[in-house]
């Protein structure tokens, strides 16, 4: 054996070593290397990253309150099924090497939220979805859920819907390997079931392209003329479907059924989500565009609906292009990737050169909410 493989040889073992004892080295889209690195990026040690290790700081303890929020702006937003707070508690328990450990400020030991997960009425959820003026089910056995539900716009459920959905899939990918008996795998088992099945049900419902699926479902104006296939907005009198269209809601919702695909190995459904993002013909129908990659932006490649929206995109659908780049399947903030698929990059260079074009500045949290680092204008809702 010559010196180079055994200096490998000795570096493996060194790192293997490290990962030894800890109750979950790796997950099904983040590698051993990575989540290490992770790890050691808060860590307030001498080895760590000290502006990733000062956020960590700043917000590895703030988790939002299980409630459903209300208010007269469009911006509102509900954490009605309580996704948010159990994927933040499961990330930083993940990161803390912490499953069970006790403390104050995180709100769930990981067998419960595993126990949680397991025991969720999805059927319930969908109802919630489809028509919450007509509640099917009693709101009042779901910690929550009939609080303020009905008063949300159509936007803000479809923002509900995506956003509970991929808080929902991160916490699986958390939890992926991190069974520690055949109890606990047999509940992660169970979950990867209700994923699958909420994965097909969010495609099928919402982005099916079957006009006579869609015929069932609601989407059509006050003359009941039907919209173009895939726009899934509800114009009916009294709109209460989830909206979706071909701006935030959808990456999202595209994002969590990708995301979900790569945690299940539906690799033939990864594919009809990539189409969306770069079409093979006109999409969507009546437009010049061929997918969300031309969709999404104005001729001078600025974000259709502005930054306020453009920073909500890459809240959450980042979970999912991260995940793509992090198993070597495609890098979707190069320019040049093999989804042929540039418009993250084109939107942050677009971005950058209208608000800063000398590119001499860091920007941080300027939007409408903070008035400079860390300060909110009004009180958050924590």
């Amino acid at each position: 054996m010559n010196r180079t493989c055994i200096i490998l040889c000795i570096l493996l073992a060194i790192a293997t070593s490290s990962l030894i004892g800890q109750w979950v080295n790796h997950t099904k889209t983040i590698s051993a290397i990575q989540l290490s690195d992770i790890r050691t990026a808060t860590d307030a040690g001498t080895n760590s990253d000290s502006f990733i290790a000062f956020l960590w700081g700043e917000n590895n303890n703030i988790v939002r309150a299980d409630t459903t929020f209300t208010d007269d702006s469009e911006r509102s937003y509900s954490n009605t099924f309580g996704f948010e707070t159990i994927s933040l508690t499961t990330f930083i328990r993940v990161i803390l090497d912490a499953p069970e450990t006790t403390n104050s400020l995180l709100p769930f030991l990981v067998s419960e939220i595993r126990t949680s997960l397991d025991n969720f009425d999805w059927h319930d959820f969908k109802l919630a979805i489809y028509n919450p003026r007509e509640e099917s089910y009693n709101s009042s056995t779901h910690n929550g859920w009939g609080d303020g539900w009905s008063r949300l716009s159509t936007y803000d459920r479809g923002r509900e819907l995506c956003y509970s959905l991929l808080f929902y899939a991160l916490t699986v990918d958390l939890l992926y390997y991190g069974s520690t008996s055949p109890a606990e795998q047999a509940q992660m088992d169970s979950i990867l079931v209700d994923l699958a099945d909420m994965r097909d049900w969010a495609y099928n419902t919402f982005l099916d392209h079957d006009p006579a699926e869609w015929d069932n479902l609601g989407w059509q104006d006050n003359d009941l003329v039907a919209q173009p296939v895939g726009y899934c907005i509800d114009y009916g009198p009294e709109p209460q479907l989830p909206e979706i269209a071909f701006q935030v809601n959808r990456v999202h919702l595209l994002s969590f059924i990708g995301y979900a695909c790569l945690l299940t190995d539906d690799y033939n459904l990864l594919g009809e989500i990539r189409k969306e993002f770069k079409s093979d013909n006109i999409f969507p129908e009546d437009s010049d565009c061929f997918g969300l990659n031309d969709y999404l932006t104005t001729d001078s490649g600025m974000y259709n609906s502005g930054l306020t929206y453009q920073n909500r995109v890459f809240y959450l659908g980042t979970l999912f292009f991260d995940a793509l780049d992090r198993m070597g399947i495609v890098n979707l903030y190069n320019d040049s990737n093999t989804w042929n698929c540039d418009v993250i990059p084109r939107m942050v260079r677009a971005t950058l050169r209208r608000i800063d074009p000398e590119l001499h500045h860091i920007l941080q949290e300027d939007d409408w909410r903070y008035d400079g680092y860390g300060g909110y204008l009004t009180t958050p809702v924590v």
